[in-house]
């Protein structure tokens, strides 16, 4: 779990009447969480997502009751997808245009930072986040997959089960500190950020000032840091200097918002000991607000997407390489951030090529042991969280080798799981998007297990494994043999699940039950 923001909310929890405080832009007016930056276009944006809350509660009791036609039948996990848009799409009603907002131009704009504040920037621990931003996003790629996002596990719900983007994935993919402090970010008035402008970024009061009012509230424009950057680099004043390039950063990546053109200044408090913020935690800041992002868009009301989506797609195209448009780059080095292993081309994919405060956010890797190599069990209900203190939260993580996950085991093949643990996924949730014929439907899990098996290569090790058996090079008796007999089985199994005669039979029995329920209907 993470802090990322002043507030008093806990993602992720919900009473025993199914109702959750979501952190919208007009939920936090009513709590009084927000300074003076409404929009227009966010009070239109709230006004349906209110309409849209009151038509769907109206005939939630009747639906829910019985589950949901496609899933989930069982609605104790997703206790909300009535408002998910994957309800309105199966029932026929598309989402509305879509305004993806990234900032990837902006912030390859600023280049990479200044020999003066290279040393500084360093030691921010944001480094690594310096020239990895993508340009352009792949619209259809992005929108596909967060249709399958749900808030109350976390995670995408694909044709074969969960996955989602963990700590593992930020680390590998943006090279971003995982151990360290939470950030305890100050909500500001116009005064106080008028005095953090002129400690900070070295402007005088009326300067300051014009910027606020500029930017519409405790904001300052991205495209003014860009400029008081470059005059600070001019004049050789360089804590000024880092500080407007940091904000211009995090800005641009980590706190990418809705709001295109500004960052806030609170974020700014946050280098305010230039020589201390590497000691944040970084990558839990960026994986809980790219939580927090990806929830907003799941509503069918939703019309804009923001956030560091950078980091979302990388992560597509790390674990789907067969989907999306893109790049590899011949000059990418394996030291660097996987992230930047990638260009994204101007051209994205379309969505139907792709179809298939204080805030705490649950990460739930149990949930997806798959992507670490082992096999997935069916797993415990999201926890809920009562009155969740930020200290606790923060001491427990410091000590997160006392809640690592235990008891798995090591999967055969990507998309290994226990016996019984995709039909209950299913009555779980809804991992088909749109009602079409059940033999329509194409199949995932003997794609990916195709994917890895060289029939080759596994037979030449299953000889050689027998020749050692054959030649008593490992003695009887031991753990070694034990070991390498249980391999040997291992192997052979495998050579008989993939074997043509038993893949073509399969196909032939699949074609013949298909074919009696074709007659039946």
């Amino acid at each position: 779990m993470a802090r990322t923001r002043g507030g008093s909310s806990y993602r992720g929890e919900s009473s025993s009447q199914g109702e959750r405080w979501r952190l919208t832009v007009s939920a936090r007016r009513r709590r009084g969480a927000v300074e003076f930056d409404v929009h227009v276009e966010d009070a239109v944006e709230d006004h349906a997502f209110v309409e849209h809350d009151i038509e769907q509660e109206e005939d939630h009791e009747d639906v829910a009751e019985g589950g949901f036609p496609g899933g989930p039948l069982d609605t104790s996990i997703l206790t909300h997808y009535i408002h998910h848009v994957t309800y309105a799409i199966w029932q026929g009603r598309e989402r509305d245009e879509i305004k993806l907002i990234s900032h990837g131009k902006k912030l390859n704009r600023l280049g990479s930072c200044h020999e003066g504040i290279r040393d500084i920037v360093n030691g921010s621990g944001l480094m690594s986040l310096v020239g990895i931003s993508y340009d352009y996003v792949d619209r259809g790629l992005l929108l596909a997959f967060v249709e399958r996002f749900h808030f109350e596990t976390n995670s995408f719900h694909l044709l074969v089960g969960e996955m989602t983007v963990t700590l593992d994935d930020v680390s590998s993919l943006l090279h971003l500190p995982m151990l360290g402090q939470l950030c305890d970010l100050e909500d500001v008035d116009f005064e106080e950020s008028r005095r953090a402008i002129m400690e900070l970024l070295g402007m005088d009061g009326r300067r300051a000032g014009a910027e606020l009012h500029a930017a519409h509230g405790a904001k300052v424009r991205l495209s003014w840091l860009r400029d008081i950057y470059a005059k600070h680099c001019e004049q050789q004043q360089w804590e000024y200097a880092a500080w407007a390039y940091l904000l211009h950063l995090v800005g641009c990546n980590i706190f990418a918002d809705k709001n295109g053109t500004s960052i806030r200044v609170s974020y700014l408090l946050l280098f305010r000991d230039i020589h201390a913020c590497g000691r944040y935690a970084w990558g839990v800041v960026a994986l809980a607000h790219m939580y927090e992002q990806v929830e907003d868009v799941i509503l069918a009301s939703t019309r804009q997407m923001a956030g560091y989506l950078t980091l979302l797609q990388s992560w597509i195209y790390e674990h789907f390489p067969t989907l999306g448009r893109r790049h590899l780059l011949s000059s990418y080095m394996e030291d660097r951030p996987r992230a930047a292993k990638w260009e994204s081309p101007r051209q994205g994919s379309t969505l139907l090529e792709v179809r298939i405060g204080e805030t705490l956010c649950q990460h739930l890797p149990e949930r997806v042991l798959r992507q670490f190599g082992f096999q997935q069990s069916i797993p415990r209900d999201p926890p809920v969280v009562a009155d969740a203190n930020i200290l606790t939260t923060n001491d427990a993580w410091l000590d997160y080798h006392d809640h690592v996950v235990r008891g798995v085991f090591i999967g055969r093949f990507p998309s290994d799981c226990v016996d019984g643990h995709l039909p209950w996924f299913r009555m779980i949730s809804h991992p088909y998007i749109i009602p079409i014929a059940d033999d329509d439907r194409p199949s995932l899990a003997p794609k990916l297990r195709r994917d890895i098996y060289d029939e080759g290569v596994v037979r030449t090790f299953a000889r050689r494994l027998q020749q050692m058996f054959s030649c008593r090079e490992i003695p009887e008796g031991t753990v070694g043999y034990s070991h390498a007999r249980e391999l040997l089985e291992l192997v052979e199994s495998t050579i008989e699940e993939y074997s043509p005669t038993r893949i073509a039979a399969r196909n032939v029995r699949d074609r013949h039950v298909h074919g009696r329920r074709s007659t039946s209907n």
